[in-house]
């Protein structure tokens, strides 16, 4: 079976494409960073386990043969590359990258399901937010900010028991 790969940024001398199924594999990308290395042409290849992206430098051969090397590998079936567009003899890419709030929203699912996890279904994210705004609240009050910090944050622990919009 292949595994699904990607082509993530191309420039002159370089290539760089990911296989984020392997993402942590050390073996599988050591024996793909020396499957790479065998390429004509290539100069180096560096495989970044923790990001699962390989980059490979070039010269001495046409991109376009090299990318076609790339895409022909017995292990990986590529996504499309329309998404490159060349622009001043400069191949780059204008694929849609994740924002920032996209970021964080997975970071905070993957914390939330790592959470779970390890609490086997008892707390959630949510869960935890709503003891922390409680106990901050509660503190508040004992120091006497009674309608600035500690309603704000009773409001924000009781806005987490509301049902989640689906």
């Amino acid at each position: 079976m292949k595994l699904p790969a990607q082509i993530t940024h191309i420039t002159p001398g370089r290539i760089r494409f990911k296989v984020p199924a392997k993402r942590r594999d050390q073996s599988f990308f050591e024996a793909l960073q020396i499957d790479c290395s065998g390429f004509a042409g290539v100069k180096q290849v560096t495989a970044n386990i923790l990001t699962g992206s390989v980059l490979l430098l070039y010269d001495d051969i046409k991109q376009d043969v090299l990318i076609e090397r790339i895409k022909n590998h017995p292990f990986l079936q590529f996504e499309s590359t329309d998404n490159l567009t060349e622009k001043s003899g400069a191949i780059f890419t204008t694929a849609k990258q994740p924002t920032a709030a996209q970021k964080a929203s997975r970071s905070l699912a993957s914390f939330d399901s790592t959470l779970r996890e390890f609490s086997h279904g008892s707390l959630d994210l949510r869960s935890v937010l709503f003891i922390s705004f409680v106990m901050f609240a509660t503190r508040q009050l004992t120091q006497g900010a009674v309608l600035g910090n500690a309603v704000n944050l009773f409001w924000y622990a009781f806005q987490l028991l509301r049902p989640k919009k689906p």
